[in-house]
């Protein structure tokens, strides 16, 4: 029988999907939509290819894709590289003379979490220099406020030391070196055994207690004939005013400056607002040779170079087939780029969605 003619048809409810995509997790979202007349009914498909979106996430959503991501950095699973060398050209152009010879103290004004440092760094000191120096002949000694050791002297160049594989103290056997008995007098005999004596000897400086300065100098020498090195002074305005007096002229002064053109690179990476690139009393940082701006953005001249880049590392990790595909996915990513930060850890997140690793580890 037909309906009246006034009656509305009836509608069925068809259970549909969606895939929205959150971080790395694909959370599915089921929801009702009405559909058309029973005889033209409308029935929505997922799309083959899910939308990636990039949105706020709540603290457990973080933890899991940092450890997604950290998962994804591992060399040879496919994915990404443990860093990623996205332009800065020119700030590599503007030290490429201290890169080569590892030499000269470089300033690095740092405006905010967003310009990457720790990125930058890595990429100097990992790949840069690897550029001219074979791994072996490089030491890369980090210097960070926040281990309570590089806040004096005597710590922080027992840490250089080490990295070096100073020598410490020796220790020797030889003959008796200290009178033991002298103008003895007794009544019977005396007998005196042929006793093994140690004697601790410092190297460096006679009998003395051993002072990781002097080790830290007497060796330099020797170690800078074959190799170089390398020291890297993070976050430097955290140091107190009396800490930066003593480093300028025990460390710096009475050691690190006599090698500053014979294999000694010495960074000094702070904030850019602190002022520390105008010389102060203190004298640490000492002067620069040459300073350097870190950018927070990638600027319209550094945009060619930076697509280029992110299309090869697209490439490289299987993520398209095309030239084509990778660059226009590049353009998207640089075009819109908040920050070169921002980059980086876009980059890292895309790589564990496409890997669909689990969680293996931190990533900061």
């Amino acid at each position: 029988m037909s309906p009246d003619a006034g009656s509305v048809p009836k509608t069925k409810t068809v259970r549909t999907t969606s895939l929205v995509v959150c971080g790395r997790r694909r959370i599915w979202r089921f929801g009702t939509r009405p559909s058309a007349p029973r005889e033209t009914p409308r029935v929505t498909c997922p799309t083959q290819r899910p939308e990636v979106r990039f949105e706020s996430l709540d603290r457990s959503s973080r933890t899991e894709i940092r450890g997604a991501i950290g998962a994804t950095t591992r060399m040879g699973d496919g994915t990404l590289p443990e860093v990623l060398q996205i332009d800065w050209r020119d700030l590599k152009s503007r030290i490429s003379e201290h890169i080569a010879t590892v030499t000269g103290v470089i300033h690095v004004r740092v405006p905010d979490a967003q310009a990457a440092e720790t990125v930058f760094i890595r990429t100097l000191t990992e790949h840069w220099i690897n550029e001219h120096w074979d791994d072996d002949e490089v030491v890369v000694v980090h210097v960070d406020p926040s281990d309570p050791a590089t806040h004096h002297v005597a710590g922080l160049a027992q840490k250089i030391a080490n990295a070096c594989g100073l020598s410490s103290p020796e220790e020797v056997h030889g003959a008796p070196l200290i009178e033991i008995m002298k103008d003895l007098r007794a009544r019977g005999d005396i007998e005196v055994r042929d006793n093994d004596i140690r004697v601790v000897v410092n190297q460096y400086k006679g009998f003395d207690s051993a002072d990781p300065l002097e080790v830290l100098r007497a060796g330099l020498d020797e170690f800078l004939v074959n190799r170089k090195l390398v020291i890297v002074f993070r976050d430097v305005q955290l140091l107190s005013e009396r800490s930066r007096v003593t480093l300028c002229r025990e460390l710096w002064k009475n050691c690190l400056a006599d090698f500053a053109d014979s294999g000694v690179m010495a960074l000094f990476l702070y904030a850019s607002d602190c002022g520390l690139d105008i010389p102060d009393g203190t004298g640490f940082p000492p002067p620069a040779t040459t300073v350097i701006d870190l950018p927070v953005r990638i600027g319209p001249d550094d945009q060619p170079d930076a697509i280029d880049d992110v299309a090869d590392i697209a490439l490289g990790a299987g993520w398209f087939v095309t030239q084509p595909e990778a660059h226009a996915f590049a353009r998207g990513l640089v075009i819109g780029a908040e920050s070169v930060r921002w980059v980086h850890t876009r980059l890292r997140v895309f790589g564990a969605l496409q890997s669909g690793s689990e969680p293996g580890g931190s990533h900061d």
